[in-house]
């Protein structure tokens, strides 16, 4: 079976004490991991509004803007999938509420050397192309020039 195209943001949530945000998915008829906010992007919609929206639905974070660094694809297993990567700073330490139980256990900040695993495929992509870091041969990463 042909799996579909979708186009998504993952959204990078750092607070100033540079810890990023992840949630705990355990959405049904997938193997739990760690996730960044995020989702698909809406018709008529551009990825930072996505990226805001999206946050907020998930953690009830509001977020003032988002800035997209990156495009993943991933082209691998049946299907295109690309996911924009959105970063947002927070001016304060704020704690994300759980507002999707259903995908989402719980939310925690994690320092970048303390990265939980696993990771949702998109996020670890979206995360390693962010950091600089190669990904694996099913992904492609384009970066934007801001």
């Amino acid at each position: 079976m042909k799996q579909k195209t979708t186009i998504g943001v993952g959204v990078i949530v750092q607070r100033p004490d540079a810890k990023i945000l992840l949630g705990y998915r355990h959405k049904k008829g997938e193997e739990p991991s760690w996730c960044f906010p995020g989702g698909h992007v809406e018709p008529e919609e551009s990825f930072e509004e996505a990226a805001l929206r999206e946050t907020e639905e998930e953690t009830g974070l509001k977020l003032s803007n988002a800035t997209i660094t990156n495009f993943v694809q991933n082209i691998g297993g049946g299907a295109s999938n690309l996911t924009g990567v959105a970063y947002s700073e927070l001016d304060s330490p704020q704690e994300a509420d759980t507002r999707e139980p259903e995908v989402f256990k719980y939310w925690k900040w994690f320092s970048l050397d303390e990265i939980p695993h696993p990771l949702f495929p998109a996020t670890h992509a979206a995360l390693s192309a962010w950091q600089g870091y190669a990904l694996d041969h099913r992904w492609k990463n384009y970066r934007v020039e801001n």
